[in-house]
């Protein structure tokens, strides 16, 4: 028993350490993955019951190219970081060709019932939003991505356009998908979390 309770204590640790950032190899695949399931989890407790879809369609199409403008650019205002190759006349709608590959990855009639125009059988334009965020961490602060997220989650929630994007009544699943670049040199992390609506 002695040898259980030491073996779980120590495998309980190692999970509390694991989420803990280490800045010298900061991981922004998993400070990703804590992004998406923190604001799961506060969409789900806000709109009661409704969730996000982490869209491989976006995660391989949108979000390298958000990535590399803010790597590329991380010394600009952050205004200045919204990727304009999806912002158009056309209200943020995306093009035609992402569009149908994130209704294909989708095919869910409860999922785009919103979007979906049943007289003329066709779905309307699928609209692009994105919140961007950015924190610098300069001392050796233990601070855990879920911790990292949950801040970043709350900054955007402080901000009225933000707030309005996360808190908006869409009426059904919301599909997205985030990016993370760490600047190592300042120890910032740089945030890009979108909604396709």
């Amino acid at each position: 028993m002695k040898y259980l309770i030491l073996f779980l204590f120590s495998f309980f640790s190692l999970t509390i350490t694991a989420q803990t950032i280490d800045w010298n190899n900061f991981s922004e695949e998993q400070m990703n993955q804590a992004m998406f399931s923190e604001m799961n989890k506060y969409v789900k407790r806000t709109r009661g019951g409704d969730s996000l879809i982490l869209s491989e369609v976006i995660q391989e199409n949108i979000m390298p190219r958000n990535y590399n403008l803010i790597r590329n650019n991380h010394h600009l205002a952050l205004r200045l970081l919204h990727n304009q190759e999806w912002i158009n006349e056309d209200i943020n709608a995306l093009p035609d060709t992402l569009m149908n590959k994130i209704i294909e990855e989708n095919a869910n009639p409860k999922l785009l019932e919103s979007i979906y125009l049943e007289d003329f059988n066709v779905y309307v334009k699928l609209s692009y939003m994105e919140i961007l965020q950015s924190s610098s961490y300069p001392n050796n602060n233990l601070i855990s991505y879920q911790e990292v997220a949950k801040e970043f989650i709350k900054n955007w929630n402080s901000s009225p356009p933000h707030a309005g994007y996360m808190n908006a009544n869409y009426r059904s699943k919301v599909i997205v998908g985030a990016s993370t670049y760490y600047h190592k040199g300042s120890r910032t992390i740089f945030i890009s979390f979108v909604y396709v609506s």
